[in-house]
């Protein structure tokens, strides 16, 4: 059974929300009234039904009448019929499965015929005609007798019991055994002969038919199972309802002679419920005879479609018939979707089961110790009980009518699907055009999406819980154990891999440009590292991919598997796909600002072009996967197509200024320069520029193709020898860290490592809007709420803040919290003495005080890691702080500033509990972000500093001037790496990066911190240093406490880190990592597990 999935076809599904087939079924049975009732339609048995073997040996038959029956079966599975009380693996005695043993089986059957003919003509017993042999694809392993689908061949019975021949005999296959009476005896030798002929061209028939009839027969066999189980069930019921009269007239007559009124009243009461038994046994009676005509209709149903299927694979149909079959199956679908939408509106419908409610209390004290109190509990108890097993198996019985009629509705629909092609042109064409045909067809088509959408989505919800007992089951079968641990294995691999594809990336990098790999493969793939590399994380996830829905393949067969395999797999070749184009045709031209700009609008058009095909082609896939090949496909098809003329308008539109005169600079004599000559004309650059696009994307092509050929060996190279002639020119290649002072005063003062004033600052605010807008609401009588303001230091949560002070229109107050509170009553206070009231030594106190004040204020909370120690009870702070901000919501807006590693440290010793309603986390910067903010500074400055000493190459004129731009892009980029996207860090080391030179500023390489010098440091150091990591800023007394060192010791080891200016004190006595050494000091950190991410 197939899902549908996605949100590509959303669109049409909602086209079909109008497409509802109302027309009820032509004729409404007891069947059909099962479907008001919220029955299932095409129940199976309840889980202790189904087909028993028989207790003992079944009473003897005449041989003749036996071997009549099995050649009557084997007839009608040959002309396209399918018996009820069928067993094709006894009939055949081979494993229909077993290719070898079936051909085993057909070359003993030919000897044995062989050896049987007689020149006496054979007794005409009802052979059935070569012709009438069922279709291809129609048989599959009928073994499952007894719900079983084992493949083990029960044993035939020898002799003359009728289930054919133990084995080869010595006269090849004849029985041993002859009657008395000579004529009787070759009487049973003729139906023998006639049976084994049956067999033989059963046996022969293509593997696809006999597959598809023993899938038949199969089902037609379990259908006849829920017949003799529900007729079971009904007569259990008859005669539970029987039981329950009789109780309930026998408590009536006690009740009518019982002289004590309480007895009385509890006989009476029992008395109700044998009639609430009696009528709970009535409705299942009803709905197992419901049940039974359920299964009529469905057995009626598998013969039209068996029949169905075996005409259109042997193919037999003419044009003519098969759009009589068409028009039938059409009629059939539009019933079965009704009856899908009736059984989908049942699931959700109470339970149409009688109920109980007593009327009496049996805990009254005048109830007790009466015999027929305990009589009754238990009686009631019991009730209770069959009724809540009755619900249940009514629901189940829902569940599995709507199953079995989605799966009905899913192959009469490609069975119509496979009918298109056989119907007549003139039939096909209209039933596929613009006509009320073709828009009744599409309405039939969305219907089915719509439909199978609804089942799925419900299914899907309904499964949820039984995910854990399915993924238990399947581990506890050595069949699916090893795939299911595959899966998971593979599921993991790729979670690995796309988290730590950055890291994976480089590590590869390193290794192919190792020094001592000296393969030649690597030579060759070297110079194209830079389009290869992006693409080896998501390429090994898209392989693997593929191999999680092999297996899931192997696991299931299920339409929701097969449609997320589409999306998936194509969202993820279109993440390949625009990766490897926006590196190999868009990475080079990403030099200066306008070919920056220039450089984003080619990805924009490659994303778009790409999306275009991606969206086309999973629209298509899913459509076929949905509803086939049929209207709807071909509709997708042309409107696809008809999509291309307005996205290559799209793009003419775009580029056409920019293709023409590109093409006119390059080719000055070329076809595109002398018709621009004439009278200018818009019409004239449309026309030009698909030629111009095509010759300069060759060119561009080709000349990227070169540079990757050469570009990094010589790159690398030309880092080299740069950072060599400036370390010969700077002496130790970067200028000591007392000639900071000789910057000009403007540029250290914009560039300070403190939050800068507004007019410095760019637009960098994630998630202010929905914060600043959560405020608004919260003004106007939204609820309250608190937001836990997360990131790294130096990552701009004190400019966040303010912004979003003045994004506000209430009362808004920024307030750092200081050291040293660690006891929830100095928090308390402190907060009292914050908020302007009263001071107050608990927070029910502070609480009434703040509700005492009708303004509302926004609170925003700087350091608040302040509140936080590593150490045994370091978090009754914390919690106290939580707790006020939970109690005063309703009148304060609290935004708390955590640094990034304190608040992962939270997490993880809270066990990701949530601490307050709402959370940010300001993350590492990107690149364009970091360049803008240093352009900005210097833009505000009016300075210009100068790349030109960082340029390798001896180059003049508009070579040297692009090579500077393309040097500064690079330069800045640069600065964002090492810095890992944090803003302070970036604009430390663009400091280093500047000197004075003649009144001229001009960039050097910045020398980074000797990471080497961090291997020296003692255990104690390190520890000391991760708890300053990790707090941000912490006083001696907290570092003692938090990393067990003696204080007087804590105090040196602080002092000889701040020698290596490793770390340093501010005035209020707490330690900090320097901004010079944090990024490495964070790497060193983590790279030792000592700090967490």
């Amino acid at each position: 059974m197939r899902p549908s999935v996605g949100y590509l076809l959303f669109a049409l599904v909602a086209l079909s929300s109008g497409c509802r087939e109302t027309e009820p079924p032509s004729r409404v049975d007891a069947g059909q009234r099962a479907v008001d009732a919220g029955v299932a339609e095409d129940a199976g048995p309840p889980p202790d039904a189904g087909w028993v073997p028989d207790a003992g040996p079944p009473p003897p038959r005449d041989p003749a009448e036996t071997l009549g029956a099995e050649i009557r079966g084997l007839q009608a599975l040959l002309a396209g019929q399918l018996p009820a009380d069928l067993d094709p693996q006894t009939l055949f005695e081979v494993d229909l499965l077993d290719d070898a043993a079936r051909l085993s089986r057909v070359e003993a059957l030919r000897a044995s015929i062989t050896a049987r003919e007689a020149p006496a003509p054979v007794p005409d017993a009802g052979l059935a005609p070569p012709d009438a042999a069922p279709p291809d694809g129609a048989l599959a392993d009928a073994a499952v007798a007894a719900g079983d689908e084992t493949n083990v061949v029960p044993a035939a019975d020898a002799g003359d019991a009728g289930i054919g021949d133990a084995g080869p005999t010595p006269d090849a296959g004849l029985a041993t055994t002859e009657p008395e009476d000579v004529a009787e005896g070759e009487a049973l030798t003729a139906l023998r002969l006639q049976r084994d002929r049956l067999r033989l061209q059963f046996l022969t028939l293509p593997s696809e038919e006999r597959a598809a009839v023993f899938d038949a027969v199969r089902t037609r066999r379990r259908i006849s199972a829920e017949q003799e189980a529900s007729r079971a069930e009904e007569q259990r019921a008859d005669e539970e309802a029987l039981r329950a009269s009789a109780a309930r007239r026998e408590a009536l007559d006690r009740a009518a002679v019982t002289v004590s009124a309480i007895e009385r009243d509890l006989l009476a009461e029992r008395a109700r419920v044998e009639t609430a038994r009696e009528e709970l046994a009535q409705w299942q009676a009803r709905l197992a005879r419901e049940r039974q005509a359920v299964a009529l209709r469905s057995a009626e149903r598998l013969q039209h479609v068996h029949t169905l299927d075996r005409a259109l694979s042997r193919g037999r149909l003419d044009e003519d018939d098969a759009d009589d079959r068409y028009h039938e199956l059409v009629l059939l679908l539009r019933r079965d979707r009704w009856r899908l939408d009736q059984a989908l509106d049942a699931i959700g419908t109470p339970s149409a089961a009688p109920t109980y409610e007593p009327a009496i209390d049996l805990g009254e004290p005048i109830y007790h110790g009466f015999e027929a109190r305990e009589r009754l509990r238990d009686a009631i108890d019991a009730l209770e009980a069959h009724a809540l097993e009755a619900a249940e198996t009514e629901r189940r019985v829902r569940w599995e009518r709507a199953s079995r009629i989605a799966e009905d509705v899913r192959q009469l629909d490609e069975l119509r699907i496979r009918l298109l092609p056989r119907m007549s042109r003139r039939t096909r064409e209209t039933m596929l055009g613009l006509g009320p045909e073709g828009r009744a067809q599409l309405g039939r088509e969305l219907n089915q999406i719509r439909l199978m959408g609804r089942f799925w989505g419900l299914r899907t919800w309904h499964d949820l819980p039984q995910i854990p007992a399915q993924i238990g089951a399947m581990l506890a079968l050595s069949s699916t154990r090893t795939e299911l641990l595959l899966l998971f294995a593979i599921g993991a691999l790729i979670v690995v891999t796309w988290r730590r594809k950055e890291a994976l990336t480089e590590r590869l990098r390193k290794a192919l440009h190792a020094r001592t790999q000296q393969r030649q493969w690597t030579a060759l793939v070297r110079p194209f590292w830079v389009v290869i590399g992006p693409l080896i994380a998501p390429l090994i996830v898209v392989v693997l991919l593929h191999v999680v829905f092999g297996v899931l393949d192997g696991l299931t067969d299920s339409m929701f598997v097969d449609g997320l395999r589409v999306v998936v797999l194509g969202f993820a070749w279109l993440i390949v796909a625009i990766t490897a184009t926006a590196r190999l045709f868009v990475s080079r031209l990403r030099h200066g600002a306008g070919r920056a700009v220039l450089s984003r609008r080619i990805f924009t058009s490659v994303r778009m072009v790409l999306g275009f095909a991606f969206v086309a082609v999973t629209i298509l896939r899913l459509s076929e996967l949905l509803v086939g090949r049929g209207y709807l496909y071909t509709i997708v098809v042309d409107l696809a197509w008809l999509g291309v003329i307005p996205l290559f308008a799209i793009l003419v539109h775009r580029w056409a200024d920019d293709v023409v005169n590109a093409h006119a600079d390059r080719y000055p004599e070329g076809f595109v320069a002398t018709r621009l000559t004439d009278p200018p004309s818009r019409l004239r650059r449309y026309i030009l520029t698909p030629p111009a696009a095509a010759q300069l994307a060759y060119v561009g092509a080709t000349t990227a193709f070169k540079e990757l050929a050469l570009r990094f060996e010589q790159s690398r190279r030309a880092f080299a020898f740069l950072f060599r002639r400036r370390l010969e020119k700077q002496g130790e290649g970067a200028r000591p860290e007392k000639e900071i002072s000789d910057l000009p005063e403007d540029i250290r003062e914009a560039f300070e490592e403190v939050p800068g004033e507004s007019e410095l600052e760019i637009g960098h605010f994630p998630e202010l809007d929905q914060i600043a807008g959560q405020i608004a609401a919260w003004s106007d009588g939204a609820p309250g709420f608190a937001v836990a303001l997360i990131g790294e230091r130096g990552i701009g949560k004190t400019t966040w803040m303010r912004q979003l002070a003045a994004r506000t229109e209430i009362a808004a107050e920024i307030i750092d919290v200081p050291d040293g509170l660690t006891e929830p009553e100095q928090v308390t206070r402190w907060a009292s003495e914050v908020l302007g009231v009263d001071t107050c030594a608990t927070v029910d106190e502070l609480d009434t005080k703040v509700k005492e004040a009708t303004a509302k204020r926004l609170v925003l909370l700087d350091h608040c890691q302040n509140f936080v120690l590593r150490a045994i009870g370091g978090m009754r702070a914390l919690e106290t702080m939580v707790e006020i901000t939970a109690r005063t919501s309703a009148n304060i807006v609290w935004v708390c500033a955590f640094s990034r590693y304190t608040w992962l440290y939270l997490e993880r010793a809270r066990q990701a509990q949530d601490l307050f309603s709402a959370r940010v986390e300001l993350g590492a910067w990107p690149e364009e972000k970091i360049a803008a903010l240093i352009r900005k500074r210097m833009e505000t400055l009016n300075r210009q500093a100068s790349f030109r000493d960082l340029v390798v190459d001896r180059l003049a004129g508009s070579a040297l001037e692009d090579a500077v731009l393309r040097t500064e892009s690079e330069y800045l980029r640069l600065l964002w790496d090492y810095s890992v996207g944090n803003p302070r860090v970036a604009m430390h080391y663009w400091k280093h990066s500047l000197s004075v030179d003649d009144e001229k500023l001009r960039v050097q390489l910045f020398r980074a911190p000797e990471v080497e010098a961090l291997e020296e440091l003692h255990e104690q150091s390190r520890f000391l240093l991760a708890a300053v990591a990790l707090h941000e800023n912490v006083t001696e007394e907290e570092a003692a406490l938090t990393t067990g060192i003696d204080r007087r010791q804590c105090a040196a080891i602080l002092a000889f880190l701040a020698g290596r200016r490793y770390v340093e004190c501010d005035a209020n006595g707490a330690w900090r990592i320097t901004t010079h050494w944090y990024r490495a000091i964070i790497r060193y950190l983590r790279r030792k597990r000592l700090l967490f991410d």
